[in-house]
């Protein structure tokens, strides 16, 4: 029984890092569907990168804070998200708006738009992302 377990957990283990992968298109495609499993997967998926995007931020503001290096850092308006679906919004209006990006890291690409949206971090860093077309 020990070994069928092992056999199972190995053979996912693939599946399981391959969901880290995703690029904007696969991402958008979860997003628009009419299935609930995979909007599902959308939604969750942007959310993840949102908590971790908002939790690295505050860490980082008071390292900072403690060192006295703030230097117009700024915590990420959190004020701004109403709802998942904002934030499920935000990302499709990205992805059609800039669709030669598609191919590009879905994480990457939430957490850019959210960095710009959210004003989290740097003022250099969110002109930055901005000029970048974020």
């Amino acid at each position: 029984m020990k070994k069928i377990l092992l056999i199972l957990f190995l053979l996912l283990i693939p599946k399981l890092s391959w969901s880290y992968f995703y690029n904007a298109e696969d991402v958008y495609q979860k997003c628009i569907s009419d299935t609930d499993v995979q909007f599902g997967v959308c939604v969750g998926y942007i959310v993840g990168v949102y908590d971790v995007l908002v939790n690295k931020n505050i860490v980082d503001h008071r390292i900072k804070e403690k060192k006295g290096e703030l230097y117009g850092f700024k915590l990420c308006d959190v004020s701004k998200v109403a709802n998942n679906s904002q934030l499920v919004d935000i990302f499709i209006d990205f992805v059609k708006k800039n669709p030669k990006k598609r191919n590009q890291s879905a994480e990457g690409i939430i957490n850019n738009t959210l960095i710009v949206w959210l004003e989290c971090g740097t003022p250099t860093t969110i002109e930055y992302l901005k000029e970048a077309g974020y």
